[in-house]
């Protein structure tokens, strides 16, 4: 095979890789147990430099989320909240409840992007599966949990 021709296929291979993988891929964030954030959610703490989300229930949420205030959640699945210490104490107990008549507490975690910034927190009974997609400089979408209280 004549090498010109080779190395053009080799070029071309190497560009619908690189294609392939600007496009298919993006940038995704993690979530992390973190025993503070857990106590901080527990003792009703609430951060100001965050803004506050809940899914689900507005009595028996699904989960509560803290969003630092430097960064954009791309969502209309979470439901924007007033956050006070009475009223975060009040769906703490709820899911509390939830969780003792399934046999599990509800646990905090940290919110990351992919440089291992931190996005916000995270406070749900375990066992979620969520996704953090990261949208843009400072913007973020992120998944909903599953309706918890229909595993009963």
């Amino acid at each position: 095979m004549n090498m010109q021709i080779l190395f053009v296929i080799l070029l071309a291979a190497i560009a619908l890789i690189i294609l392939i993988r600007r496009f298919s891929s993006g940038r995704y964030g993690s979530l992390r147990p973190s025993l503070e954030t857990t106590n901080a959610y527990l003792s009703f703490q609430v951060n100001p430099g965050m803004k506050y989300y809940l899914s689900g229930s507005d009595v028996y949420p699904n989960a509560i989320i803290g969003i630092e205030r430097a960064w954009i959640l791309e969502s209309d699945l979470w439901k924007p909240l007033e956050m006070d210490s009475k009223t975060l104490k009040g769906l703490i107990e709820n899911m509390k409840a939830v969780g003792l008549g399934s046999g599990v507490i509800p646990y905090g975690y940290e919110i990351f992007d992919d440089r291992e910034g931190k996005i916000g927190d995270w406070f749900s009974l375990p066992g979620q599966n969520v996704t953090v997609w990261l949208k843009g400089e400072n913007r973020f979408e992120l998944s909903t949990p599953g309706n918890l209280y229909s595993q009963k």
